[in-house]
């Protein structure tokens, strides 16, 4: 019997982010990706493609779960992948990154 694998956590809903939801859902290894825009979550759930990025891409339903709930991604996946521009990093994630536990430690520093 195989183990059920833990998702891996896609943070971003750019070009990168879309490709990467691509390459590992085709592994068959189930994704949470988390996007910051609840209208654009929704989108991307019912037409299966992100309509900004790579709209040729299709999203696997059955491996892919969008959340637009940060906390939830950070809370179930043992692997995080950041795929976002580093601008919003520090307004965006490292708070709830940090406070999210020993499976991704950031560190931040301010200017």
């Amino acid at each position: 019997m195989t183990e059920k694998q833990s998702p891996i956590g896609i943070v971003g809903s750019g070009s990168w982010a879309t490709a990467l939801i691509k390459m590992i859902s085709d592994g068959e290894r189930p994704v949470k990706w988390w996007i910051r825009n609840p209208e654009k979550a929704v989108y991307i759930s019912s037409h299966l493609h992100n309509p900004d990025y790579l709209s040729s891409v299709e999203i696997h339903p059955s491996r892919v779960t969008i959340c637009t709930d940060l906390q939830e991604v950070l809370d179930t996946c043992e692997t995080i992948i950041l795929a976002i521009p580093s601008a919003f990093f520090a307004s965006r994630v490292a708070r709830g990154c940090i406070a999210s536990g020993p499976h991704l430690c950031i560190c931040h520093q301010r200017n």
